[in-house]
């Protein structure tokens, strides 16, 4: 994560990927879980998570309303 520091506060800048993977976790999820409820296969979400690609809205959607 980035971090950049402005006057009295520091923000963090999440990547797309670190967002979902944090939200994840904090729910106690596998990636196959998250996946399944998705209903995606588990190695898209692991490109996601990890960078190599960004989902389409539709999927991101989905993603959400499975977090």
């Amino acid at each position: 994560m980035n971090a950049t520091k402005t006057a009295s506060k520091t923000v963090t800048l999440e990547t797309l990927g670190q967002r979902i993977d944090r939200l994840r976790h904090e729910r106690d999820m596998t990636q196959q879980e998250l996946a399944d409820d998705a209903g995606m296969i588990r190695a898209d979400l692991s490109r996601y998570i990890n960078g190599h690609c960004y989902p389409k809205f539709t999927t991101l959607r989905n993603i959400a309303h499975a977090l």
